[in-house]
């Protein structure tokens, strides 16, 4: 059980010390990884960075991710589901298309004018406040692998089996602090778990952004 995202980011910040170098990025998963990947930056002296990604919701059943979509129309798709809730393929392309324009529009606002960091050769570690699924992470992870990086790793407080295992194979390195037996939702493993405001994404963004704030 976790105080709240703080002090998730802050127990993460030990574990993830080995990216602590010139080259290291801290990217935070909005909304609410943003809140525990800003304060894994301020302790490991890194620059901070975002990156919006939007579950595909199984329709009828919203929290049910089947997928989600980074910007610049990467995607991830459990393919198994979508054949097993015979879900329309071309109302899936349909949610692609217009969640991944959402998720850049996003990346905008949130940034406001602020150039995103670059990543080429350098070592991003990627963090959120949980992982039911994985899908999230798992698309986050195939955006950046697409700017060049020279490795990917997770930063993660708390995930189920499934998603441990899927995130494990997907990046270079996956810390998880807790993977336990009766995972209903990331929410049941924080004391104070409260919505993340788009104003505290912003404010988190211009505070620790790159370059500024690697010193």
């Amino acid at each position: 059980m976790f105080e709240n995202r703080i002090e998730a980011g802050f127990l993460l910040s030990q574990n993830l010390s080995p990216v602590s170098s010139p080259l290291g990025l801290i990217l935070g998963v909005t909304r609410g990884g943003v809140v525990v990947a800003a304060e894994v930056a301020r302790r490991l002296r890194l620059p901070l960075d975002i990156v919006v990604v939007k579950k595909l919701g199984v329709p009828g059943e919203p929290e049910l991710a089947f997928g989600a979509v980074a910007p610049d129309g990467i995607f991830w798709v459990d393919r198994d589901m979508v054949r097993e809730r015979h879900l329309n393929e071309a109302s899936v392309a349909h949610m692609i298309g217009t969640l991944g324009r959402e998720a850049a529009r996003a990346m905008r606002r949130y940034r406001h004018g602020m150039t995103f960091a670059d990543m080429p050769g350098r070592d991003v570690s990627l963090v959120d406040d949980g992982a039911a699924t994985g899908a999230t992470l798992t698309a986050a992870v195939l955006w950046v692998r697409k700017q060049r990086p020279a490795s990917v790793s997770l930063g993660i407080p708390v995930a189920s089996k499934d998603a441990a295992t899927a995130l494990h194979q997907c990046s270079d390195r996956a810390v998880i602090l807790d993977v336990p037996d009766d995972f209903r939702a990331v929410g049941q493993f924080y004391r104070s778990f409260p919505q993340v405001q788009d104003q505290d994404v912003i404010a988190l963004v211009k505070q620790y952004h790159a370059p500024a704030a690697a010193g």
